[in-house]
């Protein structure tokens, strides 16, 4: 497991960026519940988390180009993206947000 971050660091409707070595993760929040996808756009290689964040449809908008992607399963949503980002299994444990090396929802 790796220690990413407190509960206390992404308010609600936020998003966090986060490196470890050499990956870059987006943490957000929405509603106390945490996730976790690349912070990298597949389209165009742009940091998601300096994007926008729509809560009540779940998507994070790149903001280079506007590809959007669904924050639950990391599938590109809109052109110009077609590729999803990969998500973690989220693990929230004594206000921590952890990450399981392991884990791997989207499949890249």
């Amino acid at each position: 497991m790796i220690d990413l971050a407190s509960i206390d660091d992404i308010a609600d409707g936020a998003m966090l960026r986060v490196d470890i070595g050499d990956r870059q993760l987006c943490l957000i929040n929405i509603s106390g519940s945490i996730y976790i996808l690349d912070d990298r756009c597949s389209h165009a290689d742009y940091s998601l988390s300096e994007g926008s964040l729509d809560v009540d449809a779940k998507e994070v908008e790149c903001p280079k180009h506007g590809a959007l992607f669904d924050v639950t399963t990391g599938d590109a949503r809109c052109l110009p993206a077609t590729q999803p980002v990969q998500t973690y299994e989220v693990i929230v444990r004594d206000g921590r947000i952890l990450l399981d090396e392991e884990s791997n929802n989207a499949g890249n």
